[in-house]
C-alpha cells in the first residue's frame, strides 16, 4: 500500500514538473561569479601593424587564441550587460571584445578568427562613416545583427567628429547630443554607447539616461585632452556611463594581452 501511495505521489511530482516547471536563475555555474571583466578595445586589423591602432591579423589571432586557450567565456553585450546589472552570474574567466569605429576589415580579418574560435565581440560603429570607403554598409550591419557572433552598438552618429576644433561631448548642448544617441537607436537598435576618444560630459551622460533606451557607455584610455579612466578591469560597482575597457596597442607584442587574460 505504501508502495502504491508513493508511486502516486512520485507521479503527481512529474507531472507537475512538465507543466509547472520550477524557476531556475539564469546562471553559468555556482560556484563562479566574475568580480571584474577585461573589456578589451580593438580598432582596425589588417595585414601587418600600423600605429597604435591597426593590429595584425596574425598578432590578434594568436590574442583570441590565447583567450581561448585561456577558457574564457567572451560574453555578448547582453551578458555583459546583465551581469552588470546583478541578474545573471558568469565564470571568474569572462571577457568582453569590442572593436571601435565599424572597420569593414574587422569583418573580413577578424570576424572568421572569432568565429572558428566560437567566440563572440562586439563592433561600435559611427554612423556617419557606414558606407563609407573602408567602413561596414548598412547591409553588412543588417547581416551581423541576424547572426551570432557580432553585435553592433554604437560610436554615435557625429560624436567622432570634431565641430569647429572641439569634441561634440563638450560641445553640444544636451539636446542635440540626445537627438544623435537617439538617432543611432532608431537606425540599428543601439543600445550602448562608446564615448569616440573616450570624450565624455555631463551633458552627455544625462542626454543617454533622458533617451530611456541607453543602457550603459563605455570610455576609452587615451593619452591627451581625450583621456577617459586609465586601463582597468570593468566593474559591477562602476557607473553605468562611464565603464572602462582596456586599450591593446599594435605597438605592443602580442603577449601584452596576458596581463588581463591569464592563465
Amino acid at each position: 500500500m505504501k508502495n502504491k501511495a508513493s508511486g502516486i505521489i512520485i507521479a503527481v511530482i512529474m507531472i507537475l514538473l512538465v507543466f509547472f516547471p520550477v524557476s531556475v536563475e539564469k546562471t553559468y555555474a555556482e560556484t563562479e561569479n566574475a568580480a571584474k571583466v577585461p573589456v578589451l578595445v580593438y580598432h582596425s586589423v589588417k595585414s601587418r601593424d600600423s600605429g597604435k591602432m591597426q593590429i595584425s591579423i596574425n598578432k590578434i589571432e594568436k590574442q583570441l587564441n590565447w583567450i581561448k586557450k585561456c577558457g574564457y567565456k567572451t560574453l555578448t553585450m547582453e551578458e555583459f550587460i546583465e551581469w552588470y546589472e546583478g541578474e545573471i552570474t558568469i565564470p571568474k574567466k569572462s571577457v568582453l571584445i569590442t572593436f571601435d569605429d565599424g572597420f569593414q576589415n574587422v569583418v573580413k580579418n577578424a570576424v572568421p578568427i572569432i568565429r572558428k574560435n566560437k567566440q563572440h565581440a562586439t563592433l561600435f560603429v559611427a554612423g556617419y562613416w557606414v558606407g563609407s570607403s573602408g567602413f561596414v554598409s548598412k547591409s553588412t550591419i543588417r547581416k551581423l545583427q541576424k547572426g551570432s557572433v557580432i553585435d553592433v552598438e554604437s560610436h554615435g552618429y557625429l560624436l567622432h567628429r570634431f565641430d569647429n576644433g572641439k569634441m561634440p561631448a563638450h560641445k553640444w548642448s544636451k539636446k542635440k547630443l540626445k537627438a544623435d544617441c537617439v538617432k543611432m537607436n532608431k537606425r540599428y537598435g543601439c543600445t550602448v554607447l562608446c564615448y569616440p576618444w573616450g570624450a565624455t560630459s555631463k551633458n552627455l551622460r544625462k542626454a543617454l539616461k533622458e533617451t530611456g533606451v541607453y543602457r550603459i557607455a563605455f570610455t576609452y584610455a587615451r593619452d591627451g585632452q581625450y583621456q577617459g579612466p586609465k586601463n582597468k578591469y570593468a566593474k559591477r560597482s562602476d557607473n553605468r556611463y562611464t565603464i572602462p575597457r582596456i586599450t591593446i596597442s599594435a605597438y605592443d607584442p602580442w603577449t601584452s594581452i596576458k596581463k588581463w587574460v591569464k592563465p
